[in-house]
């Protein structure tokens, strides 16, 4: 069982003969059209990840944001961690990204699919290309980005690939609004039919690996525009803020006294990891003994792909819970109850601890990326504590958690 970076906790099941059957609510059911799947908000998409654990999205999937019909936009109020999914995401409706928050996906495609409809970035944004077909004469459209949108680039020998932000047809206008940053590793900025495209009356800045920007439509093919040389002509407002180079820009800004310093700083990209527990734990069919008899079961927990937690100064912590504070039951009498101890390592007799961890990573300067480790737990029990036959099981709870290096 895999969990992703938005998912924090998972169960395992223990037991000695067989599971006991579970109840539980009515999962969440997203609405689906052939291969699409539409999420109407991000807690309903939270919560199908949730009564769907092992659901990953692949390339038979195209995933949606939002109701076509609906007058409310699609808030991402939460991190959304789609980073592994390589098809398009589609909008449905207007998208905003709330300040604070990261929709992730990074390996796909952001795809306007109606006409109309805006997109706002509060947050941080990574993608590979926004596209779409553009605005109808009907319908403008605008991007704003008040946060930070990152977009990577396309494995791809496409003219089209080459741009960041690609329109299909402009009837009407387009507007790109940027007051926040726009990283473009490697990418153009716009490709677009004929059309009124205004890069906005913002004032935040566009970096680029060689301090330049190119910008391509009917009247301007491949014209290349650094800061101070941008032109305007045939009704196109180009871009009025600053243009950078992406490996020297500052960002950070602090206060000491009356002085104001400034600081230089490359951006820092979030931490990221896949914790591996296992689906069931099991004794097997056990009898009771006389004499006190120790069987043990294995329990693995992983951790893989762990980045960049040094560069945000946090730790991957991994905890246990038990439902039934470590016995299994057979829910019927308490004194039937059998216990079993968690060690975090059988050959030493190390028992889990009263902070209940399991397992703790951390990076360092030099060692912070696609880092992984295993921890060989064991699950043991005394045959002498059992009383009466019967099915008896427990429910253990792992939590992962980021935490700041020094708590």
């Amino acid at each position: 069982m895999k969990l992703k970076k938005i998912l924090c906790t998972a169960v395992s099941t223990v037991m000695i003969m067989s599971v006991s059957a579970i109840s539980v609510n009515a999962a969440y059911d997203p609405y689906r059209d052939g291969t699409d799947i539409t999420f109407y908000s991000t807690s309903d998409m939270l919560q199908y990840m949730t009564d769907n654990p092992t659901w990953s999205p692949s390339d038979a999937y195209t995933i949606a944001f939002g109701e076509p019909a609906a007058n409310e936009p699609f808030v991402v109020d939460t991190d959304i961690d789609l980073s592994e999914y390589t098809s398009a995401l589609a909008m449905r409706a207007n998208v905003v990204v709330e300040s604070g928050c990261t929709l992730d996906i990074r390996n796909s495609q952001l795809f306007i699919e109606t006409s109309g409809l805006d997109l706002t970035n509060n947050g941080t944004i990574y993608c590979k290309q926004i596209y779409s077909y553009g605005p109808t004469a009907e319908n403008s459209q605008i991007i704003t980005n008040n946060g930070k949108m990152y977009f990577t680039k396309f494995d791809s020998e496409s003219e089209y690939d080459n741009y960041a932000i690609t329109y299909e047809n402009n009837e009407n206008e387009f507007e790109l609004c940027n007051n926040g940053m726009i990283f473009l590793n490697g990418y153009n900025l716009i490709k677009q039919g004929a059309g009124t495209v205004k890069l906005g009356s913002g004032t935040g800045i566009i970096l680029t690996t060689d301090g330049k920007l190119t910008y391509s439509n009917s009247y301007h093919d491949g014209e290349i525009f650094e800061h101070g040389n941008v032109p305007l002509e045939s009704g196109i407002n180009v871009w009025q803020g600053q243009i950078g180079n992406i490996g020297t820009y500052v960002t950070e800004e602090t206060e000491k006294g009356n002085s104001d310093i400034t600081m230089n700083g490359s951006a820092i990209s979030a931490p990221t990891y896949t914790v591996t527990i296992p689906k069931t734990v099991s004794f097997g069919t056990q009898q009771k003994t006389a004499a006190s008899n120790i069987v043990v079961t294995p329990a693995t927990i992983s951790a893989s792909g762990v980045s960049n937690l040094f560069a945000n100064q946090q730790k991957l912590v991994v905890t246990v819970e038990s439902k039934n504070n470590f016995v299994v039951t057979d829910n019927i009498l308490t004194s039937s109850n059998v216990p079993y101890d968690f060690y975090t390592s059988y050959d030493d007799k190390t028992k889990l601890g009263t902070d209940k961890t399991v397992l703790t990573m951390v990076g360092t300067s030099t060692a912070d990326k696609d880092l992984s480790a295993t921890k060989e737990c064991t699950l043991a029990l005394d045959t002498k504590d059992i009383s009466k036959a019967g099915n008896f099981s427990d429910t253990m709870t792992f939590t992962i958690a980021l935490e700041s290096v020094g708590d």
